[in-house]
């Protein structure tokens, strides 16, 4: 699965990031992004995944660790 590290990204740069990562990746069936656990870098991350029209599931399925965002 590929990943995108946003740890150390402001979160002005995070559209281009995440722009250039889907489009690199788009073919792929999903793809995780690893946003830490700001809660605010993970609203940036949802709004813009949630423009491109992707689903998403934040973090594990036992909900040990939700600092990354899965999108398929």
């Amino acid at each position: 699965m590929n990943k995108l590290d946003l740890h150390h990204t402001y979160h002005s740069d995070v559209a281009h990031k995440l722009d250039e990562f889907i489009s690199r990746y788009y073919n792929d069936q999903s793809l995780e992004i690893i946003t830490g656990n700001s809660e605010i870098m993970k609203r940036v991350v949802i709004e813009l995944i949630t423009e491109y029209g992707y689903d998403y599931e934040i973090g594990d399925y036992l909900g040990l660790n939700s600092g990354y965002i899965k999108i398929f």
